[in-house]
């Protein structure tokens, strides 16, 4: 409680208000009606393009926009995919973790150096694997 008797509100961190921002921007970016809101500013743009002889000023706008909206999404997607990512490997450290039989060291192996990722790796493949042990990704 505050010096006046009212309840303290805590105030929501920007961080948390930009990052649900974000995801509804993606989100909404990924819906119906945004594909066919761009299909149809694609197809208004052409037209008007054909109408008025797709200038250079016309087509370096085009490049312009598209550019700029591809950028910023780029990093919508990856900031949410990135979010999303988190909350998954949260939720399976903790089974690992309520497991009585799962071996506590694969909790949190996504931050553990590469190295380590490999020896963890090594001890999940069953005996007698054909495929052998799992390639590593090109660096």
């Amino acid at each position: 409680m505050s010096s006046d008797g009212a309840p303290r509100s805590h105030p929501v961190p920007t961080r948390n208000v930009l990052s649900r921002v974000v995801q509804r921007i993606v989100e909404g970016a990924g819906s119906t009606t945004a594909s066919a809101l761009a299909l149809t500013s694609v197809l208004a743009w052409a037209g008007v393009g054909v109408a008025v002889g797709f200038g250079k000023h016309w087509l370096d706008a085009l490049v312009a926009v598209t550019a700029l909206i591809t950028f910023a999404m780029v990093f919508l997607i990856q900031h949410t995919t990135d979010r999303q990512l988190r909350a998954v490997l949260l939720k399976l450290d903790e089974l690992v973790r309520v497991e009585p039989h799962a071996d506590d060291a694969f909790i949190a192996a996504e931050r553990r150096p590469l190295d380590e990722q490999e020896e963890l790796e090594k001890t999940v493949q069953a005996p007698g694997d054909p495929r052998g042990p799992a390639q590593p990704g090109p660096s």
